[in-house]
């Protein structure tokens, strides 16, 4: 590009000529100091974002003109214009189109720190001229949002916009429904300038969070932990966004939600059934409901109280077992409970393939036939290559080395294993093992990163 177009360079004395005198008062006073940056991006700088614009255009079909035709006071007050040109500015100045220069007259030097020196003769630094128009879009941005956004404005005048590329995920804040926007305020506690910090997929996927089903059910849920959201994929806020799609089954999981690392394990805590009920008093401890009409009872919040502790195991098991764990009855829950808390998640995942009864009966048949040991301290351990767990978990070679090993102690269990002495043991503590183990019992707008697409940098690099 650089052999295509011509390189414009920007010294100290650009703009400053002689009758404005003294220079250091128009070099201090910011009314001044506007009066000579303007001249400056008018005639030497916005020419190039133009040219840089039409070469763009032309290599790219249907992408519409932001600046080409308007003037520098238009662009000053269109927000989409002004961001298209920042970008287009630090494009410009990767590929060496605009050079700040030191003493163009004595030695053309390029000056070492573009982003700190000054530009032209206003004395504004590059940063100070870039953060001035960034505001300038902000402020463009929140005006167009209208009336509606009186109640939260004040919070999002104080979200410091200085770098032109938060300007995309501030709009994508700014856009949120009203009532979104509080509900993040209460419960980041002011801090709403923190969404900046997530990347823009995330605050679009806030888009589609429902204000009160969502958002103030994660709000009540979280409380002191709602900062923890900000941590989320933007795929794992769509499962929560879909799968979760009313505040009852949210306050049901409370903060076991934050526990949850796999999107699919949300979306099979979706398909549990919740029902709605009837009540005769005036109010409920549900928040999303109309109070005093009715509520929402939730399989979560049943099997969450009748696992305890062990639910957050239940979810680690993967998305297979979770979804099918919302059919289970209170009695298979009990029974799949004594393993549960046990075993390795991961080896009842393994698990998971087999039918209900048939997996139990698994579990059971070595159970009776190896006992606790096996369970408690086999099984229970995480799988790894050549090490104990089960057989889709363990490396080549253990299999032999675990039947090797099985063969070895067998003779050893049955002489424990069988003779008087050991009916005796049994008659008097076989009441005692199966209260220990009870499993052997039977069966029961315009964003930037649309700009960004428009006016990436691909195709612009120096040819």
């Amino acid at each position: 590009m650089k052999n295509r177009r011509k390189i414009v360079i920007i010294s100290p004395r650009t703009e400053a000529p002689w009758w404005q005198l003294p220079d250091g008062l128009w070099r201090s006073l910011p009314t001044l100091q506007r009066y000579r940056l303007r001249a400056t991006l008018r005639k030497h700088v916005l020419p190039v974002l133009c040219e840089l614009e039409s070469t763009y255009l032309g290599e790219h079909f249907g992408a519409k003109p932001k600046l080409a035709g308007r003037s520098l006071s238009d662009i000053e007050n269109d927000d989409v214009a002004l961001e298209a040109a920042l970008f287009l500015f630090d494009v410009a100045l990767k590929e060496d189109l605009i050079v700040f220069a030191r003493a163009v007259a004595e030695s053309g030097e390029k000056r070492s720190d573009p982003g700190h020196g000054e530009v032209g003769s206003c004395g504004f630094a590059l940063d100070q001229v870039k953060g001035i128009y960034a505001r300038r879009a902000a402020e463009l941005m929140l005006q167009k949002c209208g009336p509606e956004t009186a109640h939260h404005r004040q919070a999002l005048e104080e979200i410091e916009i200085d770098d032109p590329t938060s300007l995309h995920k501030f709009r994508l804040l700014v856009n949120l429904h009203p009532t979104s926007v509080r509900e993040l305020q209460k419960g980041l506690i002011g801090q709403l300038g923190r969404l900046l910090e997530s990347d823009a997929a995330y605050l679009r996927v806030l888009h589609v969070l429902s204000p009160i089903g969502c958002l103030r059910a994660l709000r009540y849920a979280l409380r002191g932990d709602f900062f923890r959201i900000l941590q989320w994929r933007p795929e794992f806020v769509s499962a929560v966004a879909e799968a979760l799609d009313h505040g009852a089954k949210i306050m049901a999981l409370g903060k076991t939600l934050l526990a949850i690392r796999d999107p699919a394990v949300v979306r099979a805590l979706g398909t549990w059934p919740m029902v709605e009920v009837a009540v005769e008093s005036e109010t409920t401890c549900q928040p999303y409901n109309d109070r005093g009409r009715s509520k929402h009872l939730t399989r979560i919040a049943e099997v969450r109280q009748l696992l305890g502790p062990d639910f957050a195991r239940l979810l680690k098991c993967g998305a297979t077992t979770v979804a099918e764990a919302g059919g289970w009855s209170n009695r298979q829950l009990e029974r799949f409970q004594f393993y549960l808390a046990r075993l390795n998640p991961a080896t009842l995942a393994v698990l998971a393939v087999l039918p209900f009864e048939y997996r139990l009966t698994v579990l059971d048949g070595l159970l009776s036939a190896y006992g606790g040991f096996l369970i408690v301290h086999t099984l229970a351990r995480p799988g790894r290559p050549g090490g104990p767990g089960m057989p889709g978990q363990r490396g080549p070679g253990a299999d032999r080395r675990g039947q090797a090993a099985a063969n070895h102690r067998r003779p050893d269990r049955q002489r424990r294993t069988s003779g008087p002495a050991h009916d005796r043991e049994a008659g008097e503590t076989g009441s005692a093992e199966q209260a220990t183990w009870p499993g052997r019992m039977g069966p029961s707008h315009l964003t930037y990163s649309q700009i960004g697409s428009q006016y990436g940098t691909d195709g612009m690099k120096s040819e």
